[in-house]
C-alpha cells in the first residue's frame, strides 16, 4: 500500500494544479500513516501510545437486547455526540471558512470534549492550523474556502 500511495502521490504532481489537489490530499496522509504503521511494526509501544479510539468499541458494555445481541446505549450516545461535533465542524467551516473554522473547531473540541488544558489545546490548534496552512496555501497554492461571513 505504501508503494502504491507514494507512486500515486508522485504521479499526481504531473497533473494540472486543480486536478492534483485531491490526489495529494489523500496521498500525503496515506503515505504518512503507512510509514507510521511500518514504524509501529518495529516499535509496537509507539502504536499503543497512539491508540485513540473515540468509541472505545473494543470494550464490552453491559446489557443486551431481546435477541441476545449487545445493546450499547453508551456507544450510541458517544456516536451521537461525535456526529454533533462533525455537524458543528461543517457549519463552522461553512460560516467562517476552513482556516478559521479548523482553528476554532480544534480548540473547542479539545477544551470542551477532550478536556485538555488550555496550553496543550492552544499548542495543538496552532500546530494543526500551521500544517493545514502550509500544505494548502503555501505548498499546493490552493485557496481554501473562506466562508460566507468572510466573503467565500
Amino acid at each position: 500500500m505504501l508503494v502504491f500511495a507514494v507512486s500515486m502521490t508522485f504521479a499526481s504532481l504531473r497533473l494540472p494544479a486543480d486536478a492534483r489537489i485531491v490526489p495529494l490530499v489523500i496521498g500525503i496522509p496515506t503515505v504518512v500513516l503507512c510509514i507510521l504503521l511500518l514504524i509501529g511494526e518495529r516499535y509496537p509501544g509507539l502504536l499503543r501510545r497512539l491508540d485513540v479510539s473515540i468509541m472505545e468499541s473494543t470494550k464490552e458494555s453491559p446489557g443486551s437486547d431481546a435477541n441476545g445481541g449487545e445493546y450499547r446505549p453508551k456507544e450510541f450516545t458517544k456516536l451521537t455526540i461525535m456526529a454533533a461535533w462533525m455537524i458543528g465542524f461543517f457549519v463552522c467551516v461553512y460560516l467562517i471558512g476552513f482556516l478559521a473554522g479548523i482553528a476554532l473547531f480544534v480548540l473547542a473540541f479539545l477544551l470542551l470534549h477532550a478536556r485538555i488544558s488550555w496550553w496543550k489545546s492552544l499548542a495543538t490548534m496552532v500546530g494543526v492550523w500551521l500544517f493545514i496552512y502550509a500544505l494548502f496555501e503555501w505548498l499546493l497554492g490552493a485557496g481554501l474556502f473562506e466562508g460566507i461571513i468572510f466573503g467565500g
